[in-house]
């Protein structure tokens, strides 16, 4: 059980593919792509000829994913920039998704290139990775999949502890 690749299983489900291992298992290579998403703030301002939506104020981001399930943002700011596929949250970015929860100050997300970046002050938490509890601080967090679904992932400088789940009890 590789954690760069279990740990990037947390980070790409946003950028339209995740790869899951499981512990007792061979990898299984999953597509999860992003059907649609909508944004809910206190204030919005949309910039036509540019056609980026800016959202100001609790903004509260759903996606919801092929596979049926649904992840949500969380931040003070974001940047919905529809045209080029990317979105952008800013100040005291929470992510939830299944049994995984990723904070950081800025994320931006190119759907595209496939590709997830988190910076600053960051947590990743995974209670089920590989039959136990992980959590992983860092400062900065890239991840990447290729059109071949090849994942990786780069995290500096980062610190992680994992539990089995019969520690965690």
């Amino acid at each position: 059980m590789n954690l760069r690749m279990r740990l990037l299983s947390a980070i790409i489900f946003l950028s339209a593919c995740i790869c899951i291992t499981k512990a007792e298992e061979s990898p299984q290579i999953m597509k999860f792509k992003v059907k649609r998403h909508h944004i809910k703030s206190q204030k919005t301002l949309w910039d036509g000829k540019a056609a980026i939506a800016e959202a100001v104020g609790d903004v509260v981001i759903t996606l919801w994913l092929d596979d049926g399930t649904t992840a949500y943002v969380n931040c003070d700011k974001a940047k919905d920039y529809r045209a080029a596929g990317r979105l952008e949250a800013m100040g005291n970015v929470h992510v939830i998704w299944n049994d995984i929860t990723i904070d950081s100050d800025h994320a931006d997300w190119d759907m595209g290139k496939r590709e997830a970046r988190f910076r600053g002050n960051g947590a990743l938490h995974d209670s089920d990775f590989a039959g136990g509890d992980i959590v992983l601080a860092y400062e900065r967090l890239d991840a990447k999949v290729s059109a071949t679904n090849f994942t990786t992932a780069d995290a500096w400088p980062a610190k992680g502890i994992w539990k089995p789940k019969a520690a965690t009890k």
